[in-house]
């Protein structure tokens, strides 16, 4: 009797391909931060407030590791007078905690900064 030839070898199927998976960014670092920036009320001078006033300045500020800021104008109340008190004043007064690196550690940032002046 004549050896009947082996059954051809079923090729085995490749793997299904494996659906996307969704990556999930890493949430935020406990440790990390934002900087902050805390401007309390300011008053006008009787000098700037003889008549009925409302406006708000924008002010773009860096705030250095060691929590120092510096502050500019970036847009104007309409009033150069009262853009330069309160500019100065939020020098002055201005409670700022820099931003912190995902190991807790201060860094360098620029943060935006609205004030609102109104006069009655």
């Amino acid at each position: 009797p004549q050896a009947q030839p082996a059954p051809p070898k079923e090729q085995p199927k490749p793997p299904a391909p494996t659906p996307p998976r969704e990556v999930a960014s890493a949430p935020p670092s406990p440790k990390a931060r934002e900087s902050s920036i805390e401007v309390p009320d300011i008053r006008l001078p009787a000098s700037l407030r003889k008549e009925s006033f409302q406006g708000s300045l924008q002010l773009r500020a860096v705030v250095d590791p060691d929590g120092r800021a510096t502050f500019n104008l970036s847009g104007s109340s309409g009033n150069q007078e009262v853009d330069d008190y309160v500019l100065d004043q939020v020098r002055k007064v201005a409670i700022v905690t820099p931003a912190l690196d995902d190991t807790g550690q201060p860094k360098r940032s620029m943060k935006r900064v609205k004030v609102i002046i109104e006069v009655d």
